[in-house]
């Protein structure tokens, strides 16, 4: 969904599939679009919105583009036949859009804002349960991202991560060995950017159980995708914190808000 000024863009689609964006809801001399990534066409549909703009009097204004979800951000290798660094041309077609600012929340790559011009990745607020023993972190690169952004009272809790162990015949995690102290702790609150599947947190949750005997854990992702569903997520973590919501929320998703065990920190953006 894309959202010019607070309202949404509803392009006319035709018979033969192609767009076209026209009689805008709002443009003022200086304009806000947001777009809530739901689908890759909505490139094209940011593309012609931004034209059209540039067209009128209000190009002469400031044009500002905020994403929460930064597409592509997870593809930034190099490319290859057999991998594809899709952040790189995805920030090529941003780049020309010339937008006076593009902002992002809780970017997975670095590279985001070397490739795209005029770009801000905004820093998240990790959200936490009311109490808790430990924070833990997937993998060290989560734990060194996340601790400096905790608050003071925040950073006085212990906190760990996990090193996958995969099974060297298939490449699957079969589970997590957990680097910290041997101290069980009984309610852990586990961090990280994004969840997909929701797999690596299943395991993970698992072995601090198998491991540390916990008994109760929390998740917080700035970005969830949850695209294998929350019921086995939920079996293992007794409520998942997310600042947003990628896609449209499904009945699954309202009903779990419904039951306080998913609070969306963007709330205002269900529909």
């Amino acid at each position: 969904m894309i959202l010019l000024n607070g309202l949404p863009l509803n392009p006319t689609i035709f018979p033969d599939g192609t767009s076209q964006v026209w009689q805008l809801p709002d443009v003022n001399s200086n304009n806000h679009i947001e777009w809530r990534f739901e689908h890759e066409g909505e490139l094209f549909h940011l593309a012609q919105l931004k034209t059209l703009i540039d067209t009128t009097a209000a190009s002469a204004g400031t044009n500002v583009l905020h994403m929460p979800y930064l597409p592509y951000a997870r593809q930034d290798k190099h490319v290859a036949n057999d991998e594809s660094f899709a952040l790189r041309p995805f920030a090529k077609w941003i780049n020309l859009m010339k937008f006076d600012q593009v902002s992002f929340c809780d970017a997975h790559s670095g590279m985001a804002t070397i490739l795209i011009e005029n770009s801000v990745n905004i820093e998240p607020r990790v959200m936490t349960p009311e109490y808790f023993d430990a924070f833990c972190f997937p993998d060290k690169g989560a734990q060194d991202r996340y601790t400096r952004l905790l608050d003071t009272e925040q950073n006085k809790k212990p906190f760990m991560f996990g090193q996958k162990v995969r099974d060297q015949t298939t490449g699957y995690i079969t589970h997590y060995e957990i680097e910290s102290n041997s101290i069980p702790y009984r309610i852990i609150h586990v961090v990280d950017d994004l969840c997909d599947g929701g797999k690596t947190f299943e395991i993970l949750g698992q072995s601090l159980k198998d491991s540390r005997g916990t008994d109760y854990l929390y998740l917080y992702v700035t970005h969830g995708i949850f695209s294998k569903g929350l019921d086995k997520l939920m079996e293992c973590y007794s409520r998942i914190y997310v600042k947003h919501i990628v896609g449209s929320y499904t009945a699954e998703m309202l009903a779990y808000i419904k039951d306080d065990r998913l609070i969306v920190q963007d709330g205002a953006l269900i529909e």
